[in-house]
């Protein structure tokens, strides 16, 4: 039996990942740095916090956005982006983790990638 679709269909087509240059994930960070790394030209990169003082905390969820706010990059032609991040005080065993994924503008959602820092 032959199916024919009324649009274009790419199967496993857009599975991608953000790749993230530094800071390494497990790093030890100031409470302000930037995060760089670099994804499909013109997609949104999202980011989505959880500060925690237990180092292994789990990822938050990606589908709604984490309990400490989520916030976003916008990759420029080549794929490149930068993003500031930081906590307003440094306390003793302070960590996040984060989950990050990228969409295009094509509405294409990346694989999820896990960092974790520690201040």
């Amino acid at each position: 039996e032959k199916l024919e679709a009324k649009e274009p269909v790419t199967l496993f087509g857009h599975l991608f990942r953000v790749v993230i240059f530094s800071p390494k994930s497990g790093s030890q960070t100031p409470k302000n740095f930037d995060i760089k790394g670099r994804t499909r030209p013109g997609s949104k990169v999202t980011f989505v916090p959880d500060l925690s003082f237990n180092r292994n905390s789990r990822a938050p969820n990606t589908q709604g956005g984490g309990g400490d706010g989520s916030f976003e990059a916008r990759a420029d032609e080549q794929g490149y982006f930068t993003v500031n991040y930081g906590v307003p005080i440094s306390l003793p065993n302070l960590s996040v983790v984060m989950s990050v994924f990228a969409t295009t503008p094509k509405g294409e959602r990346s694989v999820p990638v896990i960092l974790r820092y520690h201040f």
